[in-house]
């Protein structure tokens, strides 16, 4: 519904309005102050009635400039006139990007085929990352520790900018935590298997200490909740029970819904030695109830049920945070050189009296008379159902004002990165800013506008105090344009929401929620035998990918150290052309200089469609271009002169039947002469085809002595006659055909 000419001209009262078809908006969106127009316009101020031509497209600013500053102070005034929050409906990710968790569709048939890695959600698990970091981060209820992050990435390493709506400062409590956190995280994604657990449990210790204000909060409403609940109770429950009439994993599915409700009261309401063992039993039984449970058992219990669910999810909340973070540590690359980096609050100045817009400029804005008729028109009916007036909107639109300007964590993060871009040079962003709790309508509009950042969601409400976005004095002009046309945006949104509402019936809206429970849509390790050898096989490849990156950095150092015994001018030509290189070269051959980037993610380097299909196991696990087999694994282990060591390749490629490590490294002769030195070599997929067919051992074995045969006698090297003499034994079948077992002794002599 778009307002009218006339109507238009008159929401900025001090300028006339021209329309500019959609064709005609600056090719700069810094050419002009005010951006472009949310409705497919493109607005010029004049000080006089406008006589630009569509023919000839620009913006120009003549007269008075409308600032940033000024734009701000209109957007209060809407915000100050909306007393009601609820200014539009809640949203939340997946509702905008018609998501569906991966536990949806998940089959759930055991399977005999590889892992498929490629289906591995990095950008899903980096978003409940941060969403996980901020809600972990933030322990105290309230908005003023509202915490948001974002992140930025890199080949070898990553780095989270974490702030608070009520400001971090250096060394403060929090900035310690976030130190202490980032260490856990780097052990355990540089920790092999076998010693991750020593890690991961000083990670929950680190949590629980750090969170206890938040959850004794929580532990104070669910008592109050759950004495609604006599016959759960534990003087109605009849013998005491332990935990082990549950289940002596309380992560664990537990048996029986009300003996576990029963076994939480007592917790509840009993004695412990210490509060982090306190804690550690109430949440790790609270997250338990609430994944293994429906709502509809709680609801069964009476009309208390619902607010007995919630709490016990909120109360949980904490182990499902632990589990995506100790995942994102196992299963994201760079995370075994990551920071967490605390953004500095910005210091927020007085505001000057008499400088904000009244109730009167407000609604002459908006074309509006400042009537009881207009206010009802523009004014929601509230639940209590009191009449809107103008004496009662007058001593609200006054009351409300607040003294101060104050800025949202999100817009902390933009602001910081924008005046710190040494901090983020040649990085990638990731465009999601993680939250501990919904976005107000303000934040979200404004992230959108800015450079299409998305968040969890919306709660859709208004804030009567001053959201502001701070354009200091530290910006240089560029950015300075790029936040003054994201207010603009968010300024022509409210507005027209605001006419709109006049035009339109008042309807009501519930009160949303801004907290969140949420169960991570993040298959988390240890929930099945599928997610548990993904992980593996995950974190195998980030293993093997961290011993590559420190070999090739190794020789670049002992290439460094070789190029400073060079003549000077030498030194400075060879280290700029090695710079030139790392950033141009195709990812594919390392030998051309190329622009064109991945068809597929848009992410590497690719000289051209050849070397994109080739393209290494570290960038195909980003990007998914295809399912990630064990050839691919097999192939890697060639290019780096490795044994195999993933499970998964011993068994395809009949590693696991070798007798010795001279065997292994015979058998591993024949497959690096077939996929890496034959002059007509097996690609990949080849392989994997031929690994899969149901012919089974004996079609591939046949296959590999196809290939060898194709050449010279001579030139087939000394591990293909080997490979002819043990043919029967990698013939041999098994309890599948695409997957041979390790035979028994007896099969084997």
């Amino acid at each position: 519904l778009l307002p009218s000419s006339a109507r238009l001209s008159r929401l900025l009262p001090t300028a006339n309005l021209s329309l500019y078809p959609p064709g005609c908006m600056p090719q700069s969106p810094f050419q002009c102050w005010l951006g472009a127009c949310p409705w497919g316009f493109t607005l010029a101020t004049t000080g006089k009635k406008s006589t630009s031509s569509p023919d000839k497209p620009h913006c120009r600013v003549e007269g008075r400039k409308i600032s940033a500053e000024l734009a701000l102070k209109e957007l209060h005034a809407y915000s100050f006139s909306e007393v009601v929050a609820q200014f539009e409906d809640k949203t939340s990710y997946r509702e905008l990007e018609g998501e569906v968790s991966p536990n949806e569709s998940r089959d759930d048939g055991n399977s005999c085929k590889n892992i498929p890695l490629g289906d591995l959600d990095v950008d899903r698990l980096r978003r409940e990352f941060l969403d996980r970091l901020s809600e972990t981060v933030s322990s105290t209820k309230g908005g003023r520790h509202a915490v948001a992050s974002h992140m930025f990435y890199w080949p070898n390493n990553a780095k989270v900018f974490v702030a608070i709506n009520s400001g971090l400062a250096e060394g403060d409590a929090l900035s310690e935590f976030l130190g202490n956190l980032c260490t856990a995280l780097k052990d355990i994604a540089a920790a092999p298997d076998n010693q991750t657990v020593k890690h991961t449990n000083a990670l929950w210790n680190t949590l629980l200490r750090h969170q206890v204000s938040r959850l004794n909060a929580v532990i104070v409403d669910l008592r109050q909740i759950m004495k609604s609940f006599q016959h759960l109770l534990p003087q109605h429950s009849g013998p005491e029970s332990t935990s082990d009439d549950v289940h002596s994993d309380t992560d664990g599915v537990v048996r029986n819904f009300e003996d576990s409700l029963k076994l939480l009261a007592k917790r509840l309401l009993g004695d412990s030695s210490s509060d982090l063992e306190r804690h550690n039993s109430l949440v790790s039984l609270s997250h338990a109830l609430y994944q293994n449970f429906s709502a509809e058992h709680f609801l069964a219990l009476g009309h208390a049920g619902d607010k007995l669910h919630e709490a016990i999810g909120f109360l949980g909340r904490l182990k499902t945070s632990f589990r995506v973070l100790v995942t994102a540590a196992r299963q994201i690359s760079g995370f075994d050189d990551l920071s967490l980096i605390p953004v500095a609050g910005l210091k927020t100045r007085k505001k000057p009296l008499g400088q904000e817009w009244s109730l009167a400029e407000t609604f002459h804005a908006l074309d509006l008379q400042l009537s009881d008729t207009a206010i009802g028109k523009l004014m929601r009916p509230s639940r209590s159902k009191v009449r809107w007036t103008q004496n009662r909107l007058l001593n609200d639109f006054s009351r409300l004002k607040s003294p101060t300007w104050e800025v949202h964590a999100e817009i902390q993060l933009i602001v910081f990165i924008l005046s710190h871009p040494e901090e983020v040079a040649n990085g990638k962003r990731f465009d999601y800013i993680g939250c501990s709790r919904y976005s107000c309508a303000l934040c979200f509009r404004f992230l959108h506008s800015f450079q299409a950042l998305k968040t969890r969601g919306c709660h859709g409400k208004l804030y009567s105090h001053s959201w502001t976005v701070p354009l200091g004095d530290n910006l240089g002009k560029g950015e300075q344009y790029m936040l003054s046309g994201a207010v603009m945006k968010v300024v022509f949104w409210m507005r027209k929401e605001l006419i709109t509402r006049t035009m339109s019936s008042a309807q009501s809206r519930l009160e949303a929620k801004e907290s969140t429970i949420g169960g991570s849509s993040i298959a988390i390790p240890g929930t099945s035998q599928e997610n548990r050898q993904q992980s593996y096989a995950a974190s195998e490849h980030l293993r093997r990918q961290r011993a590559q990156n420190s070999h090739m950095q190794s020789k670049k150092e002992s290439l460094s150290d070789s190029i400073e015994h060079e003549d000077p001018p030498r030194i400075q030509t060879r280290h700029e052309t090695l710079a030139e290189d790392y950033v141009k070269l195709c990812a594919g051959c390392c030998e051309v200089e190329t622009t064109r980037r991945c068809s597929y993610c848009g992410g590497a380097l690719f000289c051209g469609k050849t070397c994109e299909r080739g393209m290494p196991l570290s960038h195909l696990l980003k990007c998914n271009m295809r399912q990630v087999t064990s050839a691919e694994y097999l192939y890697q282990d060639v290019l780096v002169d490795e044994l195999p060591t993933d499970p998964q390749v011993q068994q395809d490629y009949w590693f696991d039947q070798c007798q010795n490590k001279n065997e292994e490294s015979h058998l591993f002769g024949v497959f690096a002469g077939l996929v890496h030195y034959h002059p007509d070599y097996v690609t990949r997929e080849e392989l994997h085809q031929w690994r899969s067919d149901p012919g089974g051992n004996p079609y591939l074995v046949a296959k590999v002595v196809e290939k060898f045969e194709e050449l010279p006698i001579d030139s087939r090297g000394g591990y293909f006659p080997w490979f002819l003499r043990h043919r029967i034994r990698f013939e041999l079948q098994f309890c599948h055909h695409s997957i041979p077992r390790t035979p028994c002794p007896m099969a084997q002599v």
